[in-house]
């Protein structure tokens, strides 16, 4: 099979893979001819072809080649999903996410997208969204649907963060809870500190984010949770949290912190992490 270099180059390949359905080949040539196909519209951003693409797959997505349930589909749809996600075609994406099946396929980028809408209504569409994966992961009638990932509940939480339903954020935060996370650790910080909970927030911090083994945590976090001190300081002169927050500040040197926002961090590939960078007790506050 030639190797495409640009979109005339993929269109041949798309014409390629689809004479090989009309030919009758077996079903494992067609999909990696389709797998290499989508990989290709995504290493030269080819999304009008991978529209068209999409098109042809989905009338083939009836038994013919493959099936609804069929892993290799998920594949393609996960290219397809990246792909929208990189050109920043969030409603095409959230609408390609619905109308799916399998929710938990698309759903990482899904609800990315619609964080990335922001409004009240791409919120609610978010929560039914989430609310289909949560019932998939649940369900006991297939058990090779994997349960709903840690990235996914920390995206939504973060949602909720962003519009206020800090309590839904805390109770997804921490029903499904992952002690290993950093990114969660944060989150849950974060909601703690967002929510008015300065005293919790401390403690937290204390108890859960300091020590060696901890990697990073975003600037901004530290340095709202620092606004929030002074302000105790100044309007409650009595209150033991400034002095415990200060006796933190030893311990907060040796953790790396990001020049990223928690956002950021949470919504960017694992594999697309930034370099890290430490700074100093006198730059956190």
């Amino acid at each position: 099979m030639p190797a495409a270099t640009g979109e005339e180059d993929i269109r041949l390949l798309a014409a390629i893979s689809k004479s090989f359905i009309a030919e009758g080949r077996r079903a494992h040539v067609i999909h990696e001819a389709y797998h290499m196909l989508f990989s290709l519209c995504n290493v030269h951003n080819c999304v009008e072809v991978a529209n068209e693409v999409w098109d042809d797959v989905k009338a083939r997505v009836d038994g013919t080649v493959w099936s609804p349930d069929d892993r290799r589909i998920r594949r393609l749809k996960r290219l397809y999903a990246a792909l929208l996600y990189k050109n920043l075609l969030y409603e095409q994406l959230a609408d390609f996410a619905e109308d799916s099946p399998d929710h938990m396929v698309a759903g990482l980028y899904a609800l990315a997208s619609l964080y990335k809408i922001g409004t009240d209504e791409a919120f609610a569409r978010a929560s039914a969204l989430y609310c289909k994966m949560e019932a998939e992961a649940a369900s006991e009638s297939d058990r090779s649907k994997p349960r709903v990932p840690q990235r996914y509940h920390q995206i939504y939480a973060l949602f909720a963060m962003r519009v206020g339903e800090l309590g839904l954020a805390h109770d997804v935060l921490w029903e499904h809870t992952d002690g290993k996370s950093p990114i969660h650790k944060c989150l849950k910080l974060d909601c703690l500190v967002r929510s008015g909970h300065l005293d919790h927030a401390v403690d937290y911090l204390a108890s859960s984010l300091v020590g060696p083994s901890y990697p990073y945590l975003p600037y901004e976090l530290v340095e709202r949770l620092a606004e929030q001190v002074k302000e105790r300081r100044s309007q409650q002169p009595d209150s033991s949290i400034p002095a415990e927050w200060e006796a933190l500040l030893p311990q907060l040197n040796p953790i790396v912190r990001i020049d990223k926002t928690l956002e950021q961090v949470v919504l960017e590939p694992k594999k697309a992490r930034m370099p890290v960078r430490h700074r100093t007790r006198n730059e956190v506050v």
